[in-house]
C-alpha cells in the first residue's frame, strides 16, 4: 500500500510534502563493496511517506473496496481466508529507503513528528525538528559510544521510537478497519516484528507489543533468516515466535529460499544478494527442515 516509482510521482504530485527526501550525499559500505549514495537516491523510484496522512486514507479506502470487491464475488468469497497488508519498503512495513538512503525529511514526516513531540512532552516543547545530524543510515560505521542514555542523547532515541510509533499506528489502524468490514471470521495478517534480524530502531518494527496487543490482528509474519538458511543452516526464525502464539496469534514463516533452479536475468554474481542452494538433493533436505519447523 505504499506507492513508489510512477504511482509515487502521479500522486506527488498533488501532494508533494508526501514525497520522501533522504538528504543522502555520503558514500557508506554496502554488500562487501562501496556504494555511492547519491546514485542510489538518483536511480532509486519515488516513494510516499507513510506519515502522510493523506495517503493513509486512500489506502485504506482502497483496502476496504478490494476486499468489498473480492467478497461480493461468490467464487473468490468462497476461498478468502482473510487480507494481509503490504506497506512500507518490500511491504514489510518498514520506513522506504531507511537502509541504504536514511531517515525521511519530507515535510509530511517532519510535521508528524513534531505533532508526536509535542503530544509526548507538551505543546511548549521547542525542539521539534528532524534531527540533521542522526546517522544516516543503518550501514555506516556505529559511533565509539552506542548507549544512549544521556539527556541530550533524547532527541535521537525519541526518534527511533517515533519511528516505530507511525508504523504500529499504521498497522494497527488498517486492521481495526478491516475487522470491522470483514467481522471476526477471516484473518487479519501483517508482517511485523522482526526484533532477531533488524538492529536500527529506527526500521519500524520496535513495538512489537503494542501490535501483539491488538484484538484485530490474528498473525503476523517474516521470511526465514537471510543468515545462516541454507543447506546446514539454522534456518533462524525472525521474530519471537513464542510471545507472538502466547498472545494468541499465529506467526507464519514466508519461505522466500532460493532453489536450485532459479535463474535472475541478468545473470551475474550480483543479480541477488541471499546464495541459492546449490542442489535439488540439499535443498530437499531444507524444505524437510523448514516442515520440521
Amino acid at each position: 500500500m505504499t506507492p513508489t516509482g510512477a504511482a509515487a510521482d502521479a500522486w506527488c504530485a498533488d501532494h508533494p510534502e508526501d514525497k520522501m527526501d533522504w538528504h543522502v550525499v555520503h558514500t557508506t559500505p554496502y554488500n562487501n563493496g562501496m556504494v555511492n549514495e547519491t546514485s542510489i537516491v538518483g536511480t532509486a523510484p519515488s516513494a510516499v511517506t507513510v506519515a502522510s496522512d493523506a495517503w493513509f486514507e486512500a489506502a485504506q479506502q482502497a483496502v476496504v473496496n478490494l476486499y468489498r470487491s473480492l467478497n461480493a464475488d461468490p467464487e473468490f468469497s468462497d476461498h478468502l481466508l482473510g487480507m494481509h497488508v503490504g506497506g512500507g519498503e518490500t511491504c514489510e512495513w518498514f520506513h522506504y529507503g531507511l537502509r541504504e538512503r536514511g531517515i525521511d525529511y519530507s515535510p509530511a514526516n517532519a510535521k508528524k513528528y513534531a505533532a508526536w513531540l509535542r503530544e509526548r512532552y507538551g505543546e511548549d516543547y521547542a525542539d521539534t525538528a528532524l534531527p540533521e545530524d542522526l546517522p544516516g543510515n543503518d550501514r555506516m560505521e556505529p559511533p565509539e559510544r552506542t548507549l544512549l542514555t544521556r539527556e541530550s542523547d533524547r532527541r535521537y532515541t525519541d526518534y527511533a521510537e517515533y519511528s516505530s510509533w507511525l508504523m504500529s499506528e499504521r498497522i494497527l489502524h488498517f486492521a481495526r478497519t478491516l475487522r470491522q468490514e470483514m467481522g471476526p471470521d477471516r484473518l487479519v495478517v501483517f508482517f511485523y516484528g522482526y526484533l532477531f534480524e533488524l538492529y536500527d530502531p529506527r526500521t519500524g518494527h520496535f513495538l512489537l507489543r503494542r501490535v501483539l496487543e491488538s484484538p484485530d490482528i490474528d498473525a503476523l509474519t517474516s521470511p526465514v533468516s537471510y543468515t545462516d538458511r541454507n543447506h546446514g543452516g539454522i534456518g533462524a526464525l525472525m521474530s519471537p515466535a513464542d510471545s507472538i502464539t502466547t498472545h494468541g496469534k499465529l506467526w507464519i514463516v514466508e519461505n522466500d529460499i532460493r532453489s536450485p533452479n532459479i535463474i535472475r536475468c541478468p545473470a551475474s554474481p550480483d543479480t541477488d544478494w541471499v546464495d541459492k542452494v546449490d542442489s535439488v538433493e540439499h535443498y530437499n533436505d531444507v524444505l524437510i527442515r523448514e516442515a520440521a519447523q
